[in-house]
């Protein structure tokens, strides 16, 4: 038996942030998906300018055509800096399902990979004008994104996982073609990581970090230096979840800063492995499994600035979300410390 890849679903989720590299005259925004959304597996997307989204509040499960279902729910508020979140899966029975349309994930960007999946996701996005003093050496600011939530079984072994990730486009002087994007992001999930079944008695994390240009091309090699990154696992019960992720990067005055976070939850099927091999239309064996990943405890976004910063503009981010910091200016020669963390763009960890 062998599982869907919970990882190509996170990043993949991950990829979608590189909208905040592009510069948009009314860029904040709030977004959501869901999927699936309805019995014919269509996927769900939702967004607004500003304000809050709530999809599904009455957790209502979706029931495909072959009898199992799946319930998904997301929330997110732009004005709080919260996501919350639930993907539920349920096949009461072992059962031969025919492969169609509605065992394909659209989510994962795929069109030849089988999956039963429950799958949201919150981004919240902002515009923000950097003004601040002029200092000797470099100061920093921090985003970070702390996620609280649970992995829930009630029968069998379903695939599921959790995930927390900040986004910042850093434009130098304001000019939209100097603008780098840093995504960083940690992650929960059940599966062994030697075999990549999932087991109820497993945690298994990781984090990735990637970098772009003001194109969405993946840069290996930095011009904004000083960047780095910090993932915290502070819960490893699969019922208490917790962690935060964070990008600390250089922050001077006449930057434009695109900043956002992300949260999502997955839960999916682990098939036997001659169903994951067939062709649609044709049939295959799946194992009962039901279960679900909470994240309705909250996943909350921050920003810590250094005294005497400030972030302006119609879209910039609430102040409720801001806090500060007495930081001492470092000396240019140390902060260029930092830039060592770049050679592990595009690398995974896992724990």
């Amino acid at each position: 038996m062998k599982s869907y890849s919970l990882f190509s679903i996170f990043t993949f989720l991950v990829i979608l942030l590189l909208i905040i590299a592009i510069p948009n005259p009314s860029f904040s925004q709030i977004r959501a998906f869901s999927y699936p959304s309805n019995s014919n597996d269509e996927v769900a997307r939702v967004s607004q300018d500003s304000g809050e989204i709530s999809t599904n509040p009455s957790l209502t499960p979706v029931i495909s055509d072959e009898g199992y279902s799946h319930t998904t729910h997301v929330e997110v508020n732009q004005n709080t800096g919260t996501i919350r979140g639930y993907a539920g899966y349920n096949l009461d029975t072992a059962r031969s399902i025919t492969r169609t349309k509605n065992l394909i994930s659209t989510i994962a960007g795929s069109e030849d990979e089988p999956a039963l999946v429950a799958n949201v996701g919150g981004f919240i996005d902002y515009e923000t004008n950097v003004k601040g003093p002029v200092v000797d050496g470099a100061s920093f600011a921090t985003i970070f994104i702390e996620v609280e939530g649970s992995f829930n079984y009630e029968f069998g072994a379903p695939s599921l996982g959790l995930y927390g990730g900040v986004a910042i486009g850093i434009t130098r002087g304001g000019n939209p073609f100097n603008t780098e994007t840093f995504c960083f992001d940690g992650q929960f999930s059940n599966l062994d990581e030697q075999t990549w079944i999932p087991d109820p008695n497993i945690v298994s994390t990781g984090d990735y970090l990637q970098v772009f240009d003001a194109l969405g091309g993946v840069l290996l090699n930095p011009t904004i230096l000083g960047v780095t990154t910090d993932i915290q696992y502070i819960g490893m019960n699969p019922e208490d979840l917790k962690m935060r992720a964070s990008l600390t990067v250089p922050i001077q005055e006449g930057d434009v800063w695109y900043l956002g976070g992300l949260a999502g939850g997955c839960a999916s099927h682990a098939f036997l492995e001659n169903f994951s091999e067939i062709e649609v239309g044709e049939t295959g064996d799946v194992d009962a499994a039901i279960g679900y990943v909470d994240f309705l405890g909250t996943a909350s976004l921050g920003i810590e600035l250094p005294e005497g910063f400030s972030l302006e503009g119609e879209n910039a981010p609430p102040l409720g979300i801001i806090s500060f910091s007495n930081q001492v200016p470092l000396p240019g020669a140390i902060w260029l410390l930092g830039s060592g963390l770049l050679g592990l763009v595009g690398i995974r960890k896992r724990k």
